[in-house]
């Protein structure tokens, strides 16, 4: 057993069990470990005296914000306190009663030990074990190094008492053995620390390094000498330095220093090295040392699902930074495949929707319940346009794990573009209401993804000019090229009779189809500013983009559409044209086309409908083994064929579709008589659209 815990055993046995007989043994415990890897034997020696007067100042540091002697476990030199000539850092003067701080000496062997105790309780050396939702602080003070013949990054510990070692590699493992629901705060002062964040950071895990791994760092003296970056990680947490100095540390002046505002203070106060913080998840603010519970904020169960690649679950996202509304962990296959490459979905079959769910929280979890649904693409992220597609429930899901779910979703209600969500709910961690995914890890959202496109050829995207609130509302609509290469016609084609105050970055014009917007192909960004809309208002768009003809085979256009309230993005859409071979285009149009017509003869009754399904068949497969084009005979069969189901869809459209199905038959007239297949395709393809609001009064008729 350890000295510190012999010499108060005898005294305090007869407490300890009266308090045993009356504390739940589930009540929090927070725990440090501190470990100094030299031993001091004389004061005022640099790079020597360091390792007592740090370790004293972290140990005192400890004490005062409410930690134990008990629940304190140091290992430094041979084992035994430095008799200091300085009365601050004496065990006798600082801490009457107390015959020693230190409880084992340090080696490979006692580091290695040392965690396996805390892992799994060890009596007889006087150490307890840690349980799940404990709190550990751990500092190590040392010398460190790059391993030799490895990379940069790759840290080794050095142990000088003994001369040893222990890498990287090593330490995770250690830590490994601890339970998962322990938050642990680890402090690192050595050279080239910064090599073990990738190591220890985690899900409940925050290191800060006093350097990055290529760098060292130095000690300097201020009441006596002391490792800069120890110094003042004592400091912040003490809110007053060693010579009793006030410091800056409580930054939001609410009686407490968190974790996050002592890592602040000593990153911005160092000067021999720049510190560094690992936390991923941003629990250091969660964090305060001086609670009975310092990690009570922190939730123990979570999920969630990515934003964006580098999203770590922390709410909220960082939105200005990245894309919100493209989640990787949100995709769509026209069968079930389980390949992650997204797809758009295919109208009139089964599709199937993929999800990748996170475990951030420290705990099995069961009960998990995934919320998959959809709705018409809309630059408003609103949940009360979201219809469901199903909810599946996941069970089992161990602390750290990632899942992949699928579900069918058969009811694809017409042609065109969706948003797609994912809405986690799980134990502990329920979603909440806001709509945008970037204010709640447990939500994501993707829309439309890549479209083939032909060098020349106009490519017309549609989506919703949406007001979500029950009020009337002033938006911005804002265009941002991400990925443009060459200078590239665009256009908004805008709701009738809008009002807006103004449009930067193009010109708005007048033309047969309507109100366009035509973007100034110099400039990186437009926007339409001040649009008034009236509550609840959906209104129809779209985005035309023309592929340059110096874009090579493969190469995308990358537009975003946002709509801002009040300088706040709420909801937004990715539109992506990529070029690709001439049958290729024409292929996937016949196909759209095929199945558009097959459904209007099935849920329309449309007469003529499936002589148009079959003529498409045709000739997409002529275009698959020929890789021809759409020759005037073709384009005057479907013209005439779909004159003729005019005749039908009249009785189920309403006025503007039938206008806009009208002008779509007048531009195939003259693509025919011009002879131009790019504008055949776009007049065939708003013909489709033209459609859409009939299958979607059809799917709610037949719910």
């Amino acid at each position: 057993m350890s000295k510190k815990r012999i010499l108060k055993t005898s005294s305090l046995l007869v407490f300890l069990v009266m308090v045993i007989l009356y504390t739940p043994l589930s009540a929090q415990q927070k725990y440090a470990l501190l470990i100094s890897t030299g031993n001091t034997i004389l004061d005022d020696q640099p790079t020597h005296s360091e390792y007592w007067y740090d370790l004293f100042l972290i140990y005192r540091t400890l004490i005062e914000n409410g930690f134990t002697h008990d629940n304190i476990y140091v290992l430094y030199g041979n084992g035994n306190d430095f008799a200091s000539a300085y009365a601050d850092y004496q065990t006798a003067a600082v801490f009457p009663g107390v015959a020693q701080i230190v409880d084992f000496s340090v080696s490979r062997t006692d580091v290695q030990n040392i965690f396996t105790w805390l892992a799994n309780g060890n009596a007889a050396e006087g150490v307890t074990k840690i349980q799940d939702g404990d709190f550990l602080f751990y500092w190590w003070m040392g010398h460190g190094s790059i391993q030799p013949g490895m990379g940069v990054c790759d840290y080794r510990a050095k142990i000088e008492v003994t001369n040893e070692y222990v890498t990287d590699t090593e330490f995770a493992a250690y830590f490994g053995q601890l339970p998962d629901c322990v938050v642990k705060t680890d402090y690192v002062m050595t050279c080239h620390s910064g090599g073990l964040i990738a190591d220890l950071e985690g899900l409940h895990t925050m290191i800060h390094t006093a350097a990055p791994c290529d760098t060292g760092t130095n000690s300097l003296t201020f009441d006596v000498i002391h490792a800069e970056f120890s110094y003042h990680v004592a400091s912040a947490f003490r809110e007053e330095d060693a010579l009793g100095a006030a410091v800056a540390s409580d930054t939001d002046l609410d009686g407490l220093v968190s974790a996050g505002e002592a890592n602040d203070y000593v990153h911005t106060n160092m000067t021999t090295s720049v510190s560094q913080i690992g936390d991923y998840r941003n629990i250091a603010p969660l964090i305060f040392i001086a609670n009975a519970q310092p990690d009570a904020l922190i939730p123990l169960q979570g999920v969630y699902s990515r934003d964006y690649a580098e999203d770590d679950g922390t709410e909220p996202s960082e939105y200005m930074s990245y894309v919100w509304y493209h989640g990787p962990d949100l995709w769509v296959r026209n069968f079930d495949d389980g390949i992650t490459t997204p797809q758009d979905p295919e109208f009139g079959q089964p599709n199937y929707v993929y999800a990748r769910i996170h475990n951030i929280g420290c705990a099995l979890l069961n009960n998990v319940t995934v919320d998959f649904s959809w709705c018409t693409i809309s630059a408003w992220a609103s949940p009360a346009s979201w219809n469901p597609i199903n909810t599946l429930t996941v069970n089992n899901f161990q602390s750290g794990d990632t899942k992949v779910i699928s579900t069918a979703w058969n009811t694809v209600p017409a042609p065109g573009g969706y948003c797609l969500h994912t809405v986690l709910n799980a134990p502990g961690d329920p979603n909440n209401a806001d709509g945008r995914s970037f204010m709640d890890n447990n939500k994501v959202q993707i829309n439309v993804d890549v479209v083939n496109n032909v060098w020349g050829w106009r490519k017309n995207f549609h989506w919703l000019l949406e007001n979500a609130l029950e009020s009337r509302a002033a938006v911005d609509l804002v265009i941002e090229k991400l990925n443009v290469p060459f200078p590239t016609e665009m256009g908004i084609k805008l709701p009738p009779k809008l009002s807006f105050k103004r449009a930067v970055g193009g010109e708005i014009k007048q033309t047969e189809e309507g109100m366009v917007f035509f973007l100034d192909p110099r400039k990186k960004q437009a926007a339409i500013r001040g649009i008034m809309l009236e509550p609840l208002a959906k209104m129809d768009a779209s985005l035309s983009v023309v592929t340059s003809k110096k874009m090579q085979i493969g190469e995308k256009i990358i537009v975003k559409v946002s709509e801002q309230h009040k300088g706040l993005e709420v909801g937004g859409i990715i539109f992506k044209a990529k070029t690709a071979p001439k049958h290729i285009v024409l292929s996937d149009f016949f196909k759209r086309l095929g199945v558009a017509f097959r459904e209007l003869e099935k849920r329309f009754s449309i007469k003529v409908a499936p002589e148009i399904f079959q003529s498409s068949r045709e000739v997409r497969r002529e275009m698959i083994i020929s890789e021809s084009g759409i020759t005037p005979d073709m384009m005057m069969k479907l013209i005439k064929l779909e004159e003729k189901a005019r005749e039908d869809l009249v009785k189920h459209m309403k006025k503007p579709e039938l206008r806009m199905f009208d002008l779509a038959l007048k531009n195939s007239y003259v693509a025919l008589k011009e002879k131009k297949e790019g504008l055949f395709v776009e007049s065939q393809e708003e013909l489709i659209m033209s459609t859409v609001p009939m299958f979607m009064r059809h799917m709610k008729k037949m719910k």
